[in-house]
C-alpha cells in the first residue's frame, strides 16, 4: 500500500536508519544525511519512525529533496499529517507499507520492513545503533550478511557502542564530520563502497 508517486521507488538513493532514541551527534548526523541526499539528488529512504528516521526525512524535504518512507504501521494516519500531505502532493514524498494501512505498531513488523528500506536504496547509512539488540542492529546485520547494499556506519561523534561493533563486523566507517561538500555525498559513497554484493530474493 502507498501514497505518492511510484516513480520515486527504486531511484538512486541512500537508506538512512537509526535508533528512535538519538544523541545530539546522531540527530545532527541524521539531518546532515537528509540534506546531503537533497543536495546530491539522491532519494532519502527511511522508516518514518521518531528519532533518526524522522530527522533525516524532515531535513531532506526541507532542503528540497525527495523521500521514500517505508512504514511499519499507520499509513492512513501518516498520510493525514499536514506536512506529509503537502510533500506527497508536491511529488517529493512517497509513503509505502507492506502491511495494512491501519495496522498498529508491533516490533516484528518494524523489523520485517527493514529489508525494503535497504533494498530500495543503493547504499545504507546506519546513524546510530544499540549493541547486539534492537531493530536497527538486526536490520544492519541482515543487510551485511545478505550483501544487499554497501553499509556505512557513522563514527567520530557521540555514537552508541553498536556503531563501532558494526564497523568491526565489516561495515564501512562514515566520518562525522563529513570531509566533503554535501553535494559530493553520492560520489563519496560510490568511491568508498565495498562492491561484493549479490542479487538475492527479498522473500
Amino acid at each position: 500500500f502507498g501514497a505518492g508517486k511510484t516513480a520515486l521507488l527504486g531511484r538512486p538513493g541512500l537508506a538512512i536508519v537509526g535508533s528512535r532514541a538519538a544523541s545530539e551527534s546522531a540527530t545532527d548526523a541524521a539531518e546532515f544525511a537528509g540534506s546531503a541526499c537533497a543536495a546530491s539528488k539522491l532519494v532519502a529512504y527511511s522508516g518514518g519512525a521518531k528519532g533518526v528516521d524522522g530527522r533525516a526525512m524532515g531535513a531532506a524535504l526541507e532542503a528540497g529533496g525527495s523521500v521514500v518512507g517505508v512504514l511499519s504501521d499507520s499509513l492512513e494516519r501518516a498520510v493525514r499529517a499536514p506536512a506529509n500531505r503537502e510533500a506527497i502532493t508536491s511529488g517529493r514524498l512517497t509513503l509505502i507499507t507492506p502491511y495494512s494501512p491501519n495496522a498498529p505498531f508491533n516490533v516484528g513488523a518494524a523489523m520485517g520492513r527493514n529489508k525494503l528500506i535497504y533494498t530500495l536504496a543503493d547504499h545504507a547509512l546506519v546513524v546510530s545503533s544499540d549493541a547486539q539488540s534492537g531493530g536497527t542492529w538486526a536490520g544492519a546485520i541482515e543487510a551485511m550478511k545478505a550483501k544487499w547494499v554497501p553499509v556505512f556506519v557513522c563514527e567520530g561523534g557521540d555514537f552508541p557502542p553498536g556503531n563501532s561493533m558494526l564497523i568491526k563486523r565489516g561495515a564501512t566507517p562514515f566520518p562525522v564530520p563529513f570531509p566533503r561538500r554535501t553535494s559530493g555525498l553520492g560520489d563519496w559513497l560510490d568511491e568508498n563502497s565495498q562492491r561484493e554484493l549479490v542479487q538475492s530474493s527479498l522473500f
